[in-house]
């Protein structure tokens, strides 16, 4: 789920998050076999995923992520839109190891090969890759890609996105690690894309919401 609470988005609002175990290294020989057939698990995943959320409100919106491949992520990316997501969350390459420049290729060509709003998300005790901020930067810049789910925990990363998303008002900062969240949110990231809300997502909301109201005490 996802909670936000920023000025300029109004009301809080939960957004499902996919997540998935049907994650295959990516490799030239599974490309049409055992590979392909964890893709279509996956859109199968975010089908059921919309479909049990046509009768939620109409705040709530759809987060589909997990690809370690361009070409994956391009047409997973696709899929989910055609299938009625709102946004991609795409994680960085995990066992790939780009480099920075190499990630800004990747995340450059998903944008503008997929109609469909990207959030960048940086999970590098999963991945093995770490999103910068001059990357995130320049990624920013590019207008399908909207905001970073940051999972590090290290304020100072947090401040530093911060400052990106001040210089460009359409860039959100979202934090991806439950127990710092809060000291995040009063930095000034937008939001939380929450394990925890899962589970009592009216409590994270409710937190959010308090903090945009300056009434958490």
């Amino acid at each position: 789920h996802v909670a936000m609470c920023n000025r300029s988005w109004g009301s809080a609002k939960h957004w499902k998050q996919l997540d998935t175990t049907h994650k295959l290294p990516r490799m030239d020989a599974l490309k049409r076999g055992l590979n392909k057939k964890a893709c279509s698990l996956k859109i199968l995943a975010v089908n059921v995923s919309i479909s049990l959320k046509s009768g939620w409100p109409p705040l709530a919106s759809k987060i589909f992520s997990w690809a370690n491949s361009t070409e994956e992520a391009i047409e997973l990316s696709k899929e989910s839109k055609l299938i009625g997501a709102d946004y991609a969350l795409s994680v960085a390459p995990y066992y790939n190891k780009p480099t920075q420049k190499g990630l800004i290729a990747h995340y450059t060509k998903i944008a503008e090969s997929a109609d469909i709003k990207q959030i960048l998300y940086n999970v590098p005790s999963r991945t093995a890759c770490d999103i910068l901020p001059e990357t995130v930067e320049i990624l920013s810049q590019h207008n399908n890609i909207i905001g970073i789910k940051e999972a590090l925990d290290d304020s100072s990363r947090i401040k530093m996105l911060v400052q990106i998303s001040k210089n460009n008002n359409d860039f959100l900062i979202f934090s991806g690690d439950d127990p710092t969240f809060l000291q995040s949110l009063n930095i000034g990231a937008h939001g939380v894309i929450s394990v925890s809300a899962n589970v009592v997502p009216e409590t994270i909301s409710k937190i959010c919401k308090y903090i945009r109201n300056d009434q958490l005490e």
